[in-house]
């Protein structure tokens, strides 16, 4: 009994505790690498994931009272973690400096340092533009994402059109999946007067929104095709427009756990898009043979 307790707390913590969301940055990372044709580094993967994880992290922490209704299987875990949240904090954060420190530039730490910066900010000040600006919560995380093309830009001293491209399907990709997680929380959102999408278009038009949003996240990918900046493995990205349509459809269902897609299967798309793109590649070098 203890082990299976120990497992479904670890279980837990990697789900609400932030950590899912978090390793899905290193994903992203590893996928552009891929898509930029550059040397696979660690370094990025790593400090990815330890400035998300603190971001969201703290977030957490800072919001629990007002998550309550809206996430109260994350807020019950973490009211019975508070102290052990708070050292993870500084943990992480005390990590994250001697990384930093150690394995990375002056330009890296900038970076670093504005991002968490961006992401504390919106927990403590930008917050509450969310009841007078619609999406302003989507459109920031979205942003704050697709700031880590220009990590991988820095680290490699890479330029070219390719990272607008990749950028805008990273940030519409985010948007999507964002819009989708505020669809659960309809209810509470309404209640506090905050304005996301699904609270002003309402549950049957979110589903087209959400269905054209699909189609035209992939456009970046298409076009940069197009043009020459992507190659040909870039398509198999296109896959991820069956994945965001099964879980869209799926809101249709009204016996479907909204919660659970959401966590589980929303947040975990972006682990498949390096394996995708690499599988990919493979198949590519195949063909070619």
């Amino acid at each position: 009994m203890k082990a299976k307790q120990f497992l479904n707390t670890l279980l837990q913590e990697f789900v609400y505790g932030g950590h899912l969301i978090s390793l899905g940055i290193p994903a992203i990372i590893s996928a552009a690498i891929i898509l930029l044709k550059q040397d696979f580094n660690f370094i990025l993967l790593i400090n990815g994931y330890l400035l998300t994880f603190i971001s969201y992290r703290y977030n957490y922490y800072w919001e629990i009272k007002g998550d309550s209704l809206t996430n109260p299987d994350r807020v019950q875990y973490l009211a019975k973690s508070l102290k052990f949240s708070q050292s993870l904090i500084v943990i992480y954060f005390l990590i994250l400096c001697v990384f930093l420190i150690v394995f990375t530039n002056f330009k890296i730490i900038l970076f670093s340092i504005f991002f968490l910066i961006i992401g504390i900010f919106y927990t403590r000040r930008f917050k509450r533009i969310t009841k007078r600006i619609v999406g302003f919560k989507n459109l920031y995380i979205g942003f704050s994402w697709a700031l880590f093309v220009g990590f991988i830009s820095l680290y490699y001293s890479f330029f070219g059109w390719i990272l607008f491209f990749l950028s805008l399907f990273i940030f519409l990709r985010l948007l999507l999946n964002t819009i989708f997680f505020d669809i659960k929380d309809i209810e509470a959102d309404k209640r506090d007067g905050i304005k996301t999408i699904p609270v002003i278009l309402g549950q049957e038009k979110i589903i087209k929104f959400l269905h054209i949003l699909n189609i035209l996240s992939f456009m970046p990918i298409i076009v940069g095709f197009y043009l020459n900046y992507f190659s040909k493995i870039a398509l198999a990205l296109l896959i991820f427009y069956f994945y965001s349509f099964y879980y869209i459809e799926k809101l249709k269902d009204k016996d479907a756990n909204i919660r659970k897609i959401s966590y589980l299967l929303v947040d975990s798309e972006y682990f498949f898009w390096p394996i995708i793109l690499l599988l990919a590649k493979l198949l590519n070098k195949f063909l070619i043979k």
